[in-house]
């Protein structure tokens, strides 16, 4: 009998043949199942691997992951080094870390070794032949060999003269092993081998299952069952026939409940299915806080349920009035509302005004309003500020700008103006009184005009006032002088400042005056000069200049 070549082989595995003479043909052998395929050789989320659009392609990348709905698919290598076979330079394996530039063992699978590359049957068919490295990448694998670089971790200092034709070596996308073709284009001693490569990061059938679609099942039975974030819903027919199955079929504690509709159809289903009594104390050990003791079932179950109990018991237990017309026999009165609800009504004109009919009221309650303040954002405006929410601010017309009116003013401080109008009419009189003295002007130079009289009644005081009589009859009205000796004192220098017939007569000349001083000279005659004994002074030198008769003494 002869052997079984590797053709056989191979033929094995591809038509699913048995082989077991080599005097049969393979028409001959029977079908079967021969493929060996272990739990974490299956992908489960294989339907996750892109076939276009590919996420990563340089250097940038290295190492990155691509997930989908929360699972790492995919696994991103850049030129990683590989090692070669310690036995000759034809056999090179994916291991990470690297391992001795020496080589490792090609016999027993090393620890390091990594499997699972996606391979390009993976990408759409334009993609064939695109590398991981192309600007719009594929999954076909990118190989390297220099002597120049010996790093043991990606490196990018690889050009595209290193890269190796993908008819000179074999790559095992599955188990990570790389083969060439023969001795002639074996890397040498001296060179090293990198490769970029995509690899599948997801779950396999002994990590976990992802499933898209429903499981159907005639028969399910789990040892241990645990949902995050999910839920088992299904229907349960004919599961209990008997009470007694109950007992013989289900051991354990009950951790968990049952949901779905028509579970319970009616209470005549009860009545027939569920043999026996239920005891308050049945019920109290099995479905906690639904009854509390033995009290309660005789207060509240037995007899009638009344208004107390059903308000004490259940929340929000009417939804609407149509309910209570429905569901609700009697009457609900203001006296049982106002006594069990807090503040809900206050009085039977509250219910009248404010519950029949249209909403006619408003919310009023404590908190709705928490803290509100009132401030001058700017002058002339105020802002109110309720609940750390300011409003617009309010014009309140004092600006600047404004020219507001007032029905009367009182001043505590001080009131300054540019410009004080006190009436722009004539037909006004305004009097103006003060304590102290008034004072109009700041320089000799002002001038103050006024229309109409003056009535001083006080002392008219003044410097430099005239500088001589002349100014004083010019100044004042026709009448106002009746003589010099309303003069004040000093005012004249000589009579000559006096105008024609302010003096009437000498005697007025020596009320406030005193003597004359001067000279008089005269082409005429006097016919006697009087004295009063005293001598003459300043008298000529001639004394014949003088013709005239002396008299003193009369």
């Amino acid at each position: 009998m002869a052997q079984i070549d590797s053709g056989s082989k191979s033929s094995r595995l591809l038509a699913s043949r048995r082989y077991t003479h080599d005097t049969l043909t393979t028409a001959q052998e029977s079908f079967t199942n021969v493929l060996d395929l272990r739990e974490e050789e299956i992908y489960t989320q294989g339907s996750y691997i892109p076939s276009s659009g590919l996420p990563f392609s340089g250097s940038a990348d290295v190492n990155q992951t691509h997930t989908v709905s929360g699972s790492s698919v995919l696994k991103y290598w850049y030129r990683h080094k590989l090692t070669k076979s310690d036995t000759n330079n034809e056999v090179w394996f994916f291991l990470d870390p690297a391992g001795s530039d020496d080589g490792v063992g090609a016999q027993l699978i090393n620890d390091n070794q990594e499997v699972n590359f996606v391979s390009p049957k993976y990408a759409v068919s334009s993609l064939a032949t695109s590398t991981v490295e192309d600007t719009t990448p594929g999954y076909l694998a990118v190989l390297y060999k220099s002597t120049a670089v010996s790093q043991s971790a990606q490196t990018s200092s690889l050009s595209s003269g290193d890269k190796i034709s993908t008819n000179d070596y074999i790559f095992d996308y599955k188990t990570g092993v790389v083969q060439f073709m023969n001795s002639s284009v074996d890397p040498t001693d001296s060179q090293y081998v990198f490769m970029s490569v995509y690899q599948y990061t997801g779950t396999t059938l002994s990590t976990g299952v992802d499933i898209r679609g429903d499981i159907s099942a005639s028969n399910a039975k789990f040892t241990s069952v645990d949902i995050s974030g999910g839920t088992i819903s299904a229907t349960l027919s004919g599961a209990l026939s008997s009470s007694v199955q109950i007992e013989s079929d289900i051991s354990g504690s009950w951790q968990g409940y049952i949901t779905g509709s028509g579970i319970v159809s009616g209470s005549v289903q009860i009545e027939d299915d569920i043999s026996g009594s239920l005891s308050q104390g049945h019920l109290s050990s099995k479905v906690s806080d639904i009854v509390s003791g033995s009290i309660q079932l005789a207060s509240d179950i037995s007899g009638s349920l009344s208004q107390a109990h059903l308000s004490s018991k259940i929340s929000n237990i009417v939804s609407g009035s149509v309910q209570i017309e429905d569901d609700i026999s009697g009457s609900l009165s203001q006296a049982h509302l106002s006594s069990k609800i807090s503040n809900i009504v206050s009085g039977s004109v509250q219910i009248e005004s404010d519950i029949s009919g249209s909403w006619q009221g408003f919310i009023t309650g404590s908190g709705i309003v928490s803290g509100s303040s009132m401030a001058s954002s700017a002058q002339g405006q105020v802002t109110l500020t309720t609940n750390g929410v300011a409003a617009s601010a309010v014009d309140l017309g004092l600006q600047t700008t404004d020219s507001p009116t007032f029905s009367g003013l009182t001043v505590e401080g001080d009131l300054t103006a540019q410009q004080y109008i006190v009436s722009s009419s004539v037909t006004y009189t305004t009097q103006s009184f003060s304590s102290g003295s008034t004072i109009f002007g700041d320089d000799i130079t002002d001038t103050h005009q006024f229309t109409g009289s003056i009535s001083i009644s006080g002392s008219y005081l003044g410097t430099s006032l005239v500088s001589g009589s002349g100014q004083v009859v010019s100044l004042l009205p026709s009448g106002t002088m009746s003589g010099s000796a309303q003069l004040p004192s000093g005012t004249m220098s000589g009579s000559g400042q006096l105008p024609s017939g302010v003096i009437s007569g000498s005697s007025q000349l020596s009320q406030g005056f005193g003597n004359i001083s001067g000279s008089l000279t005269s082409t005429g005659s006097f016919g006697k000069v009087l004295g009063d004994g005293s001598d003459l002074e300043n008298l000529p030198s001639d004394p014949s200049s003088i013709a005239m008769a002396i008299v003193f003494g009369g």
